[in-house]
């Protein structure tokens, strides 16, 4: 009330329970002329070039796992995360945890559980980026790194422990959801 003088285009956003996240918010750019808005993202090359502060040994076909979330409720175990990575592994790819600053306990225990598994060094978001640009695909949580991924247009494959996939996760391409709101099924 008050400042409904500054809005030129009042918008109402369309939502039911299968609107993605990113279709709500482009709801708000309908009134925009020019570009028909997509639900693409991407980082752009300029932000995954590697950083030359320091110098990262990736390995040959490599996935990323990443471990945590800044909400307890949307990270999982360091059994499950272990068990994830094992049936990587199994499959023939090396795998790269990657975790948060507040998550090295996290990925402590999850490498005492799957040794195979290797520990990324901390990372910035700028290497955290250049890592999964470089990964066969991504394996995380619904999470912020978890969208960072998707953005560097590799494959990912997201959990979703308590939030709804078809609102937060990416489908399309190759990209899959895990909905664990319930649990894990066979």
């Amino acid at each position: 009330k008050g400042i409904g003088k500054i809005f030129t285009h009042p918008v109402l956003i369309q939502e039911d329970e299968t609107s993605h996240e990113i279709d709500l918010r482009l709801q708000l750019l309908s009134f925009v002329p020019g570009k028909t808005n997509t639900r693409t993202i991407s980082l752009g090359s300029a932000i995954l070039e590697p950083n030359s502060s320091k110098e990262l040994k990736l390995p040959a076909s490599f996935t990323v796992l990443n471990l945590g979330a800044r909400l307890k409720n949307k990270q999982l175990h360091a059994d499950t995360y272990a068990k994830i990575a094992e049936q990587i592994i199994e499959r023939g790819f090396a795998v790269l945890l990657t975790y948060g600053p507040g998550e090295l306990e996290l990925a402590k225990q999850t490498i005492a559980r799957c040794p195979q598994a290797e520990l990324a060094p901390p990372t910035s978001l700028q290497e955290l980026a250049f890592i999964m640009s470089q990964a066969v695909f991504t394996v995380s949580c619904d999470t912020g790194p978890m969208h960072i991924g998707a953005a560097t247009g590799k494959p990912i494959l997201g959990i979703f422990v308590s939030t709804p996939p078809l609102r937060y996760g990416y489908t399309n391409g190759a990209n899959r959801v895990i909905d664990a709101r319930d649990g894990f099924k066979d």
